[in-house]
């Protein structure tokens, strides 16, 4: 057999080679992906799970979840200190939602 049959034969196995290991490797890709949407429906379910356990349970929480419920508590204050905070500079500077969301928009430009 000539080097150039050798050589085309040796060519056209790699390149054979090459398009299965892409095949391969799409295959792969699409099955992580696929899994990574499927973690994040889980992630979503833990957060319902979760919101729901605080909704029966908030005022007496069952041994073990105290200290997360105290956590929860000092969030959920702080954020409305937040709000009010805001209700405040809003008041003072005569400032409406509007003027906030242009100011905003204008800086992401």
């Amino acid at each position: 057999m000539s080097n150039w049959k050798i050589f085309k034969n040796k060519t056209k196995s790699l390149t054979l080679a090459g398009v299965e290991k892409a095949k391969e490797a799409s295959e792969i890709t699409k099955i992580n992906l696929n899994t990574m949407a499927e973690e994040e429906k889980i992630n979503l379910l833990y957060a319902e799970v979760g919101k729901l356990y605080v909704q029966l349970h908030e005022n007496s929480p069952e041994e073990g979840f105290e200290e997360l419920f105290s956590k929860l508590a000092k969030v959920k204050e702080q954020i409305k200190k937040n709000k009010e905070r805001v209700a405040q500079i809003k008041k003072e500077g005569n400032i409406s939602d509007e003027d906030i969301v242009v100011y905003m928009d204008s800086e992401t430009e």
